[in-house]
């Protein structure tokens, strides 16, 4: 199956990030993780953006502002289903 945008968020300094949902099979994960991370032909990249050049594993510190980010997302989705 293709990758879905579901949303885009300018976060500077992140550049773009594929986020798995929570229910997402670990083995699936870590498959589709170390395929993107082998993916070195700039041909398949531009498919993704055109600026991409490669993909890379980023650590906890990095990805705090994103984990904010999808806090305040899941926060507020929270508030609409007790509607």
């Amino acid at each position: 199956p293709d990758l879905r945008i579901i949303e885009e968020l300018d976060i500077s300094n992140l550049g773009r990030c594929f986020v798995a949902g929570k229910g997402l099979d670990e083995a699936i994960f870590q498959e589709l993780r170390d395929s993107l991370l082998q993916i070195r032909n700039p041909a398949v990249l531009s498919k993704f953006e055109s600026e991409v050049v490669g993909f890379k594993m980023l650590d906890d510190k990095a990805l705090e502002r994103l984990r904010e980010v999808m806090r305040g997302a899941a926060a507020f989705d929270s508030r609409g289903k007790q509607r």
